[in-house]
């Protein structure tokens, strides 16, 4: 259990952090709303892309370091047995 203990406080945290983001600049929003106004609907989804751009470094970092962690483990499982 003490082991699972820091991943679920993490867990948690990012539960409760939940919230609307805005990771548009000023000038990347009055520009989307300026072209929704003239009935441009392409600018619909720029903020989410923006964040989805965001997300993917901290998805491939997390993924190539939990994979790393995870045979470096098993590894050290396999020296100690044998």
């Amino acid at each position: 259990m003490n082991k699972a203990l820091p991943f679920l406080m993490v867990l948690v945290m990012l539960v409760l952090a939940t919230s609307t983001v805005e990771a548009q600049c000023a000038m990347c929003s009055k520009t989307a709303m300026d072209a929704m106004k003239d009935g441009n609907t392409a600018s619909l989804g720029l903020n989410n892309a923006i964040l989805y751009l965001l997300i993917m470094p901290y998805v491939l970092a997390v993924s190539i370091g939990g994979t790393w962690w995870w045979r470096r483990r098993k590894w050290s499982r396999i020296e100690e047995m044998g």
